[in-house]
This record gives C-alpha cells, structure tokens and sequence, in this order.
C-alpha cells in the first residue's frame, strides 16, 4: 500500500521540519481545494499532506521557503 511505498520508494519515515508550515501556506493558498476532509492542490493534483512531508518536494506556485 501507500505506506510501503512511502517508506520504500520515497524515503519518507518522519515529517519533514517545514511540514506544518508548508500545509499552513497550503490551507491559505487560492490553488487548495478541500475533498471531504482532505486537503488538494488544483495545480499538481496532489494531496497536500503526503506532499508536505517529501523534503525534496516543492510547491508548483513558489510559496514553500525552504
């Protein structure tokens, strides 16, 4: 499953340090849209929390400081 692939392929085990930003910046963001009760971004189609966590990962629009 995805917690597999997470640990396996992308190396992700903890959160990164700017994690809590980064979704912050997201949630104030007009590129975000909420699904039920998750969080996505309309210029990459990814789900903001599981993207926030990559370190190597970076925001379409510039806004993540790094």
């Amino acid at each position: 499953g995805f917690t597999r692939l997470a640990t396996d392929t992308l190396r992700v085990t903890q959160k990164a340090p700017a994690t809590d930003d980064r979704i912050r910046t997201c949630r104030n963001c007009k590129a975000s849209y909420w699904k039920g009760r998750t969080l996505w971004c309309k210029m990459c189609g990814c789900y903001i929390p599981a993207k926030a966590r990559v370190t190597s990962e970076q925001c379409p629009m510039g806004l993540w400081k790094e």
